[in-house]
């Protein structure tokens, strides 16, 4: 939920500069670009299949713009990365391990 109320300010700051060009430099926008892109690739590997977020510690829905909110939003500022994330980002639940072991207890 965070991360999407923060890609919607990075956006925002696209928006900005496309209306007020001579605000910032060629290089900042493109820092700003280069980070909308991997926000968004971030934040689609994080949500459900249906595009929602996960409930991580205080998260709820209608606090933070959806993802399909963030993907047009980024399309309207000519980002095409927000259209597919590449194959290199895998699901995060494949990527955690299951230790059978019990955490060991200190005794104090």
């Amino acid at each position: 939920m965070y991360h999407a109320i923060l890609l919607e300010d990075v956006l925002d700051l696209m928006n900005f500069v496309a209306v007020y060009p001579e605000a910032v430099d060629s290089d900042t926008l493109a820092i700003y670009r280069v980070q909308a892109e991997s926000m968004t690739r971030w934040l689609r590997a994080m949500c459900h299949p249906d595009g929602g977020i996960g409930f991580f510690n205080d998260a709820a829905f209608g606090i933070a713009p959806t993802l399909a909110e963030l993907i047009a939003y980024g399309r309207r500022l000519g980002l095409s990365a927000h259209c597919q994330a590449p194959a290199s980002i895998r699901s995060p639940a494949s990527t955690l391990t299951h230790s059978r072991t019990p955490p060991t207890t200190r005794s104090h």
